[in-house]
């Protein structure tokens, strides 16, 4: 039993200090530009990249800026994807949340 204990500590303990909230996300992508990305709600350097992005199939389109990690946008297709959002709640007002993706839902071809 004293094995497992001594394993299981550190690990209990990294996630009982966890400075980070996560929840699923839905988000519908069309478009990505090269230039002329909006830096409202980005910190740090303005990205060479941004997507134009929704959060659900009748919502406004709006530039974004953060990455996903581990999606690659391919041209003339739309997307609805699922991510996971990780928000620090340290208190630190300038991280921006992180995104990654757990499904793209479907890739179609705009009519």
């Amino acid at each position: 039993m004293r094995p497992v204990l001594f394993l299981l500590g550190p690990f209990l303990l990294l996630v009982g200090c966890s400075q980070t909230r996560f929840e699923t996300q839905s988000l519908w992508v069309d478009k990505a530009y090269e230039t002329n990305c909006p830096s409202i709600g980005y910190i740090g350097p303005k990205p060479d990249k941004c997507l134009r992005v929704r959060v659900s199939a009748n919502d406004t389109w709006y530039g974004f800026s953060q990455p996903i990690k581990g999606f690659e946008y391919e041209e003339g297709y739309l997307y609805e994807l699922q991510v996971l959002v990780g928000y620090d709640i340290s208190g630190a007002m300038d991280v921006p949340p992180s995104y990654t993706l757990l499904k793209a839902v479907s890739k179609t071809k705009p009519q």
